[in-house]
């Protein structure tokens, strides 16, 4: 069982921050010290585009919120700062998804290579039709605990062939024998007849990578869409390493054109691993001990899970709510079997 106890929403969108009008959504926890995690989630400007803000909080005085950050850890504008590194899209022709404009960017994990801290993340670039791509890249920062620098390093991670479809949300990068494994979201295709927007496809794969620059997916899926069962995406993976293999979670959702419209709302899967290579689904293991009731800010929909752990070996998960983590976010803390 994967059973946890909803804590308390910690943060939701302010009201009058010139940046950030709705939204927190991808959480993910940069661990400073013991005593002090840094909390990187996106909120979304007033013409929808996404940028990355942040919170401190202690985990060990129940996730106190220690500062609101007003100011963005990372902004569109800052792509064309840092010193980019292209050479996946080397060969493409004026015209195709890199020259599109940025429509977002964010965080999805940090992790220390070779000594080296190392930030991984997206870039966001609405196409036409409602549609948009998303690009995994890697950030090489000296310091990522504030406003990344101009002397940040940007990589894109994946030469794609670049069709409208092509979307890679990273996850969770952990070692893996002798090098580093991604679980990630793929897209797998559109549903056009869609409105008023289009309904993007999209699965969990994995990718390995022996130096954390040259990646390659994998193409079986590991968390594959149940087209037969109306499942019509997963994304938002999130794995820990345990004694007995490996734990996933990630969330789940319908079609965008079920009759029902909560089909398209967000809830937590869970599989299980020996391997880390082939998963086993266990959904209906996931369970809240005190489930959200109407009304609350997460009663809705519970999306973008980041499980991450204490250093006494509380394990706590931080997730978004209503409304596509219009709601805000907040966290759950796992209950011991």
């Amino acid at each position: 069982m994967s059973t946890w106890k909803r804590q308390r929403r910690l943060i939701e969108p302010p009201k009058d921050h010139p940046l950030w009008k709705s939204h927190c959504q991808y959480p993910v926890v940069q661990k400073l010290s013991a005593d002090l995690w840094r909390l990187h989630f996106v909120g979304r400007d007033m013409v929808n585009r996404s940028n990355g803000f942040c919170i401190d909080l202690n985990p060990l005085r129940s996730m106190q919120v220690i500062k609101v950050h007003e100011d963005p850890t990372i902004c569109i504008g800052d792509v064309a700062k840092f010193g980019t590194v292209l050479e996946p899209l080397d060969q493409m022709p004026i015209g195709t998804v890199e020259t599109a404009p940025i429509g977002g960017i964010g965080f999805s994990d940090f992790i220390e290579i070779d000594g080296e801290k190392v930030a991984f993340g997206g870039i966001v670039r609405p196409l036409r039709d409602s549609r948009y791509s998303v690009e995994l890249i890697r950030l090489d920062a000296p310091n990522t605990t504030g406003r990344l620098a101009e002397d940040t390093i940007l990589r894109r991670l994946f030469q794609s062939d670049w069709r409208e479809d092509s979307i890679f949300v990273g996850g969770k990068v952990l070692p893996f024998q002798g090098g580093y494994k991604m679980w990630l979201a793929h897209g797998i295709g559109w549903n056009m007849a869609c409105r008023p927007n289009a309904e993007p496809h999209y699965d969990i794969k994995q990718a390995y990578s022996k130096d954390g620059y040259e990646w390659v997916l994998d193409p079986k899926p590991v968390i594959a869409v149940n087209w037969a069962a109306g499942e019509s995406g997963h994304t938002g993976p999130t794995v820990i390493k345990t004694k007995d293999g490996y734990e996933i979670w990630y969330c789940t959702r319908g079609r965008y054109d079920d009759p029902d419209p909560s089909a398209r709302h967000y809830t937590i899967g869970y599989a299980v691993s020996k391997d880390g290579e082939r998963f086993e689904r266990k959904d209906s293991a996931f369970v809240f001990s005190n489930p959200p009731q109407p009304g609350d800010w997460d009663y809705d929909m519970q999306a973008y899970p980041f499980v991450a752990q204490a250093d006494d070996g509380e394990l706590h998960m931080f997730y978004v709510g209503n409304g596509y983590g219009q709601a805000g976010l907040g966290y759950a803390t796992r209950i011991a079997p």
